[in-house]
């Protein structure tokens, strides 16, 4: 189990939240909040050389 007193986090993220130690460990499934948005449907519509410029500016 985990140890409060350890010097160091351990090395594949067991035990960062004493309350939850499973919590952000390798592997584990993460919960999302929200939906995911990516901007995908606004870049797609765009012209390609308007989309280089909306991107970088």
């Amino acid at each position: 189990m985990c140890n409060a007193d350890d010097r160091f986090r351990s090395i594949n993220g067991t035990c960062n939240n004493l309350n939850n130690p499973t919590w952000g460990m390798a592997g584990a499934a993460q919960r999302r909040l929200l939906p995911a948005a990516y901007g995908e449907e606004k870049i797609n519509t765009l012209i390609p050389r308007r989309c280089m410029i909306y991107l970088h500016w």
